[in-house]
């Protein structure tokens, strides 16, 4: 006959525990209720229980067959992000360490960025019987500021099995820089005597400790603290014309912004060396007037006018005798006499007003020159000969 401690034992030993609990099971506290869905044995059963010296009968038979197969499944404990959370540089791979225990099977380790899977994630993945770690070797760069990294575990046999770690990333990066005009301001219309701010946007962690003005290869303003972020340019000239750039640094490292290129409208204004010169003539020798000006708009912009002043009188120059083609402007002259040497007065005109000084060209009787002296005429053996002259 099987006693009761016997079917107990019978019944353990065909338990096949296939995976370990994380926690004490009460299964094996509860046999005696589970005893009660065995079936029980019929009459002719329990006699052939007896028979054959020992041997199973066809009830124990019965028993062995009511086995129980239990895949024991469990959620992970808990998973963290072990590496300590500092402070990374962009740019520079560095090894993120993650660890979950209490799964049954392991726990499948994966990580997240804002919420999305890290794609290409270089990781290295190791287990043990109910826990698993996960390596991320993450090159973080400035976007990945201040965005939420994620490490989670997930026993995908177990509904809802699902744990996270989460933490902040803060990423270092050397400034990336970009330099823009007032919004207030126009920056086709610019002129002479405008006042413009220009700013030095920057974006770096930690923030720039270093700022400086470039206009060309000249440096504008030099500051070491954020004060340096704007640059005002005050009663512009039409020298302040040209490329800006700003230059920002930190721990990091440096950057610089593209250029900003200001153009600035002016009036006409004679070319350097133009102003006033003075052209040689004779009567009735024909001569070429000449003006050249500086100014913007220039080319199909530009106007000019001319005048002509002997003595107290000054005569306008006839507007079919001028000649233009972008900043230059000609007139052709022949004095024929005494009177007709005086000054000619160059005055050009664009969309920002009228020169405000013309350009003179002093019409001066020509000097005819001195006679050479000290004349020598040397011979030489191959029949060739020199003339040397001698002031």
């Amino acid at each position: 006959m099987v006693g009761k401690s016997e079917l107990f034992g019978l019944i353990r030993r065909r338990i096949q525990v296939l995976e370990t609990w994380s926690s004490p099971s009460p299964l094996y506290e509860n046999f005696p209720s589970m005893l009660k869905h065995l079936p029980r044995p019929a009459a002719g059963e329990a006699a052939e229980r007896e028979d054959n010296h020992g041997q199973r009968s066809a009830f124990r038979r019965k028993v062995e067959a009511t086995c129980l197969r239990i895949n024991r499944i469990l959620k992970p404990l808990n998973v963290k992000i072990i590496t300590a959370n500092e402070v990374l540089s962009a740019g520079k791979s560095k090894q993120l360490v993650c660890e979950s225990t209490g799964s049954v099977p392991p726990a499948k380790l994966s990580w997240l960025l804002d919420g999305e899977p890290i794609k290409h994630a270089a990781t290295v993945i190791s287990e043990t019987a109910n826990s698993t770690k996960s390596i991320l070797t993450l090159r973080p760069d400035a976007e990945n500021d201040k965005k939420e990294l994620a490490c989670r575990a997930e026993n995908q046999h177990f509904p809802g099995g699902i744990m996270e770690d989460r933490r902040f990333l803060r990423i270092a990066y050397a400034p990336v820089v970009s330099v823009t005009l007032g919004s207030d301001v126009n920056p086709e219309s610019l002129k002479e005597g405008d006042d413009v701010r220009l700013t030095c946007e920057i974006k770096a962690n930690p923030d720039a400790d270093k700022i400086i003005w470039y206009h060309g290869i000249e440096v504008v303003s030099r500051n070491n603290s954020t004060q340096g972020r704007t640059l005002h340019l005050q009663g512009l000239r039409r020298q302040d014309a040209g490329e800006y750039v700003c230059v920002a640094s930190n721990k990091e490292g440096s950057a610089r912004s593209r250029a900003l290129s200001l153009s600035i409208q002016f009036a006409p204004v004679c070319k350097p060396g133009m102003e006033e010169v003075a052209v040689g003539a004779m009567r009735h020798e024909s001569l070429e007037a000449r003006c050249e000006v500086l100014a913007s708009p220039g080319g199909p912009h530009l106007k000019f006018s001319w005048t002509y002043s002997k003595g107290k009188d000054v005569l306008p120059v006839p507007q079919h005798r001028v000649v233009s083609k972008d900043h230059v402007s000609t007139i052709q002259f022949t004095p024929v006499a005494e009177s007709d040497f005086g000054t000619f007065a160059c005055w050009a005109t664009n969309p920002v007003g009228r020169q405000s000084k013309p350009c003179l060209v002093n019409i001066v009787h020509a000097k005819r020159p001195d006679p050479p002296r000290g004349c020598q005429l040397q011979n030489s053996s191959s029949g060739s000969g020199r003339l040397e002259l001698s002031s």
